[in-house]
């Protein structure tokens, strides 16, 4: 999930990633790089259809040559705010539905 929020400072990206921990049975080591595998390959395929996509990920030090968790993190934020028009652009133009109201 991408949302684009604005507050007194500007605006800014939050994202939210499902991990579902099926590569924790692979041993530690692959159970990391499964992840990390996956979790870029998920993202690259949300991003798709962004026509700024290829800039922005140009625009920051490549995933593949980023060790731990916090440059990792810090690579999909990169190219979040590469999208930063395009993402803001479409949380304008699509609201997703409320949940319906119980009024039991």
């Amino acid at each position: 999930m991408v949302i684009r929020l604005q507050d007194q400072h500007g605006s800014y990206t939050k994202t939210k990633l499902l991990d579902f921990g099926t590569s924790l049975f692979a041993g530690k080591e692959a159970s990391e790089s499964r992840h990390w595998r996956i979790v870029y390959k998920t993202f690259t395929q949300i991003i798709e259809p962004f026509k700024s996509k290829d800039r922005a990920m140009d625009q920051t030090v490549p995933f593949a040559t980023r060790e731990g968790t916090l440059l990792r993190c810090a690579y999909f934020k990169d190219v979040l705010d590469g999208l930063g028009v395009e993402v803001g652009t479409i949380r304008q133009v699509y609201h997703p539905p409320s949940p319906p109201i119980n009024e039991e």
